[in-house]
């Protein structure tokens, strides 16, 4: 197994380097349809994208040489499920595609998914949508299962891309610790895991408002939203969290005048 780098930093992308980036993919994009090595589609979802022809794939299955795999797969990540199992499991052609489409991990050897260098610049790569928004975190479902649950491992890619977490393993998912550690460092973590496990939690609810305010009383459950001995324990110490709280309690007096509303 590849040592697992030291603090890892995501790259900041300015609105030019994201423009850059998507026009030569376009560029690449362009060159393939060009070449009538693929055309453009829809499925029946309107949902459009590039396709390889039969030719090409022919051409890229029977095709053993590393340097011309190499080439493929730059161009367009995904190839990597057109090459031989061989070199699904090189791992110089499976980094040359993630890099160039992080969700081209799905077709790299269980060694390789396997492999944190391989998985942490799937996640680095991204993919950009037209919207201009990068999802690479969302590769994280093709990584091994051992490295999913891996405790550490999650918490440097959180620090590249928060989606990750989504598909960290259930058990992590689920993990009050684990997840508190995380909130510390980003709200937004809430998002990505089984948010009953915060909701349904007092004294990490509590925690958490600590750190990030009143106003986070939002991710409460509905039964912590009526229950009126708890909610004036809340607004008593963060009156902002009253506006979270139940439209019941809104208008109860004592409620009221707890959060120091007249």
């Amino acid at each position: 197994m590849s040592k697992i780098m030291e603090n890892p930093e995501e790259k900041k992308y300015s609105s030019e380097e994201m423009s850059n980036i998507q026009k030569e993919r376009t560029l690449s994009d362009a060159e393939l349809i060009n070449n009538g090595d693929a055309e453009y589609k829809f499925n029946e979802r309107g949902q459009g994208g590039l396709v390889l022809t039969e030719d090409k794939i022919k051409e890229i299955r029977d095709t053993q040489d590393k340097e011309t795999v190499l080439k493929i797969v730059k161009e367009l990540g995904q190839n990597l499920q057109f090459v031989s199992p061989e070199l699904q499991a090189n791992k110089e052609v499976v980094l040359a595609a993630v890099r160039q489409d992080c969700f081209a991990l799905r077709w790299a050897s269980p060694e390789l998914q396997d492999d944190e260098e391989v998985v942490m610049e799937a996640i680095k790569s991204k993919r950009w949508s037209k919207e201009g928004k990068a999802s690479g975190g969302l590769a994280f479902e093709f990584a091994s299962p051992r490295l999913r649950a891996d405790k550490e491992f999650v918490k440097k890619l959180f620090t590249l891309d928060s989606d990750s977490l989504r598909e960290a393993s259930l058990e992590l998912r689920n993990d009050k610790k684990f997840i508190f550690e995380l909130t510390e460092l980003n709200p937004e973590a809430l998002y990505n895991f089984s948010t009953r496990v915060i909701a349904d939690d007092k004294e990490i609810l509590i925690k958490f408002m600590e750190k990030w305010g009143g106003s986070k009383f939002n991710f409460a459950s509905p039964e912590l939203k009526t229950d009126k001995k708890f909610v004036l324990e809340v607004v008593k110490k963060f009156p902002s969290a009253f506006k979270e709280v139940s439209a019941e309690l809104q208008v109860d007096e004592e409620v009221k005048k707890a959060a120091g509303i007249e």
